[in-house]
C-alpha cells in the first residue's frame, strides 16, 4: 500500500511538472516572438516583396529553463540576434537540463506501472506491449 503512494505522488508530481513545463514553453515562444517582432516589423517596412513566415523555435532543449535570463543577456548584449542568446542560454544550462531528463528516465526505471506515452507524459494507463519479430524468422 505504501508503494501505490508513493507511485501515485511520483505521478502527480510527474503531472505538476508537465503542467508547468506547458506554461513555460508558452511563455517562451511569446518571448522569443516578442524579441524578434520589431526586428520582422522592419524587415517588412523595407522589402514588403519579401513574405516572412513565423521562424519555429529550435526545441532542441525546453526553452522555458532559461527563459528568465533572455532579459539580463538583451541588456549585457544589445547586438546579439535571438537565435545567439538561445545558443548562450542552451550553453548555460545545458547540465541542468540533462539532469532533469537523466531523473526522469531514474523514475521510469525504478517505477514499471510509468508509462511514457509520447513526449514527456506519463500514465498508469497499462499500454499493449509493441514486439517486433526477426524478418527472418
Amino acid at each position: 500500500m505504501e508503494s501505490t503512494n508513493i507511485n501515485e505522488h511520483i505521478y502527480r508530481e510527474l503531472m505538476e511538472i508537465e503542467e508547468s513545463y506547458r506554461q513555460l514553453q508558452r511563455r517562451a515562444e511569446y518571448l522569443i516572438s516578442e524579441l524578434s517582432r520589431d526586428k520582422r516589423e522592419e524587415e517588412l517596412s523595407t522589402d514588403p516583396s519579401k513574405r516572412l513566415r513565423p521562424r519555429r523555435v529550435n526545441q532542441r532543449y525546453p526553452l522555458e529553463v532559461y527563459v528568465h535570463q533572455v532579459t539580463d543577456l538583451l541588456k549585457e548584449r544589445q547586438t546579439m540576434s535571438v537565435r545567439d542568446i538561445q545558443m548562450e542560454l542552451e550553453l548555460r544550462y545545458r547540465h541542468h537540463i540533462s539532469n532533469i531528463y537523466q531523473l526522469m528516465v531514474k523514475i521510469e526505471s525504478v517505477n514499471p506501472e510509468i508509462k511514457k506515452v509520447g513526449r514527456g507524459l506519463y500514465t498508469y494507463a497499462s499500454a499493449e506491449e509493441v514486439t517486433t519479430e526477426p524478418a527472418h524468422a
